[in-house]
């Protein structure tokens, strides 16, 4: 009989460890993804606090060979380059309407209706297609027929937006 109260102490003891393993090892592995979250959204909020976009062209114009778009030029005055141009949107707001109007990304040098694209970048020295800190891209967006957009506000991948309100 006491061997059998030796031999149920031991898997007791043992069942003991292995939980203790198990809790202390989800613990620090816990602690550990904290850490590494904690250190990219402070990256992450470093270089949005970095980042500042401007709307040069005031107001828009629109061109008088293209009658539904708009053309205006936004200027990197931040730290840092902005790069990811399909998360960056671009809003429009018109007194007759409710609401906003989004406007997407397009690669095509001829966007179509509810689209923004890039036509040329100034000063585009250090890395091409890319809107390094002092540098100006103009931008194309093609509205609906049946409205003048009366703001237009720009928004980056990572939430820094700029506007300017069309007379």
């Amino acid at each position: 009989m006491a061997v059998g109260a030796i031999i149920g102490a031991a898997i007791g003891i043992l069942m003991l460890i292995i939980v203790a393993y198990l809790v202390v090892g989800n613990t620090l592995s816990t602690a550990d993804l904290v850490v590494k979250d904690q250190k990219e959204i402070t990256i992450l909020h470093g270089v949005r606090q970095g980042t500042e976009i401007q709307m040069m062209m005031n107001p828009p114009t629109y061109p008088a060979y293209v009658p539904y778009q708009i053309l205006f030029v936004i200027n990197n005055s931040g730290n840092y380059a902005i790069s990811d141009f399909t998360h960056m949107d671009l809003f429009t707001t018109n007194t007759t309407l409710t609401g906003f109007q989004r406007y997407t990304y397009s690669a095509s040098s001829n966007p179509v209706q509810d689209q923004w694209t890039i036509v040329q970048f100034d000063r585009d020295y250090v890395h091409p297609k890319i809107l390094d800190p002092g540098e100006a891209m103009w931008i194309c967006a093609t509205v609906s027929s049946n409205t003048k957009p009366d703001t237009i506000l720009v928004s980056t991948s990572n939430a820094v937006v700029s506007s300017t309100t069309i007379p």
